[in-house]
């Protein structure tokens, strides 16, 4: 169901090849918010129109737990990760 894509690296930043649009015309899109702490996690509806905040997850030893947990439950098949841009957020 996850898709995977080529990542390269250019001036240290990671680039990832994104699905096109028409690829993800019907399909739910999760977004982690990345913090050192705290990462929160929101959701699209399938026609992309609004999108709703579901969790705040702990950035502890069951992240991962929690991640897949929450993209099975809300039948996400696509991930868009927020990137700190400065080390106080």
């Amino acid at each position: 169901m996850y898709n995977e894509y080529a990542t390269d690296q250019e001036e240290g930043c990671s680039i990832v090849s994104l699905p096109s649009y028409v690829e993800l015309v019907g399909k739910r899109v999760a977004a982690f918010d990345y913090g050192l702490k705290r990462i929160g996690f929101a959701v699209c509806d399938e026609l992309h129109i609004t999108v709703t905040p579901r969790a705040v997850i702990q950035n502890d030893s069951r992240l991962w737990e929690n991640v897949f947990d929450m993209l099975q439950r809300y039948k996400v098949e696509a991930v868009v990760i927020g990137v700190p841009y400065r080390p106080d957020n």
